[in-house]
């Protein structure tokens, strides 16, 4: 801020010219001594000068305290002025600085905080520009498609086609969309991308803002192999029990019929249905075992195991199998994870 020196100079000239102006109708009238009405003239004219100077120094006091403040991110305390208009100006804008800095602090940690949840997302999230271009990206974006992203293209990162088309129609005024697509690698996984309008709010009477596109990417792999090992494992089941079944049901209805009274064929037959019934309960075993496999099988263990209390556990399970077929299990070594042999 600069002082104009020129200007006080003229607002001084135009407070002396009413004053000299009346002072010269006194004379003139003969109602006033010329000396006296000089006299008066030079008082008041002195009166003008130090009331000049002292606004005038306030003035420029008031212009470096601002260039102080300007960029500061501290209080300052005003220095002290001549004037009391200019001693409540300076404490005005000590007062608006510290208001500023305050106002200015509670949007720093507003932001910090949004950024911190942002980059905390577990699902990737992108903000994509008017002009296609990534200009934000969260932590999980970027483990996705690397840190190159940024302010390019989102082609370069995304190529899928329907996932491109869905932005571009919400970058073009349209509604909220929903694409499923699959990325190939490292691992196979579907993902479902959501891309919603955003428009930060304008403040009245300046221009409306472009329109952004907010993109998330949600990994439903999972899901999608849950419906398709369900349907997998209703066929599956439906195959590899139609043997048995089938078998028991031929044999029920032989006991109750021409066997009925056959102590011999009974005796066999439930034999016989005794082990389809257990074929039938391994088959269901084996398939939930393969249904859980498949279904964590690209996700990296997280807990810990006790192997040995493991191993133990599944001996005692097969024990008494063993045992009907004479074989005899014994667990082996030591440690944390002991071998088995049989």
């Amino acid at each position: 801020m600069e002082t104009r020196p020129d200007r006080f100079v003229a607002i001084a000239v135009l407070m002396l010219a009413p004053t000299a102006a009346l002072l010269g109708a006194l004379v003139i009238a003969g109602r006033l001594n010329i000396l006296l009405a000089l006299a008066a003239f030079a008082l008041v004219a002195a009166v003008t000068a130090v009331a000049r100077h002292l606004v005038l120094r306030d003035s420029r006091l008031i212009a470096a305290y601002l260039d102080q403040v300007r960029d500061r991110r501290t209080p300052l305390p005003p220095p002290q002025a001549r004037t009391l208009t200019g001693a409540a100006l300076l404490d005005d804008i000590a007062q608006l600085h510290q208001n500023w800095l305050r106002h200015r602090e509670e949007i720093e940690h507003r932001l910090a905080a949004d950024e911190a949840v942002v980059e905390a997302l577990h699902d990737p999230l992108m903000l994509v520009d008017d002009k296609r271009k990534v200009g934000r990206a969260n932590s999980a974006a970027r483990a996705l498609f690397g840190d190159r992203m940024l302010n390019r293209d989102l082609a370069v990162s995304v190529r899928n086609p329907d996932v491109l088309a869905a932005v571009d129609a919400v970058l073009a005024g349209g509604d909220s969309r929903r694409v499923e697509f699959t990325l190939p690698l490292p691992v196979e996984r579907v993902l479902e991308v959501r891309v919603t309008p955003f428009r930060p709010a304008a403040e009245d009477g300046a221009p409306e803002h472009e329109i952004t596109a907010i993109v998330t990417l949600h990994d439903i792999t999972a899901i999608k192999r849950s419906e398709q090992m369900r349907a997998d494992f209703v066929a599956n089941a439906s195959h590899e029990l139609r043997t048995p079944l089938s078998t028991l049901v031929g044999f029920i209805e032989t006991l109750r019929g021409p066997a009925r009274d056959d102590a011999d064929a009974r005796d066999r037959f439930l034999a016989i249905m005794q082990e389809q019934a257990g074929r039938m309960s391994r088959l269901v075993m084996d398939l939930l075992s393969l249904s859980r496999i498949e279904l964590d099988e690209h996700t990296h263990p997280t807990g810990e195991t006790n192997v040995a209390q493991l191993v133990h556990s599944v001996v005692a399970m097969l024990e008494l199998k063993a045992a009907a077929r004479k074989i005899t299990i014994r667990v082996q070594g030591g440690g944390s994870a002991p071998g088995a042999g049989g």
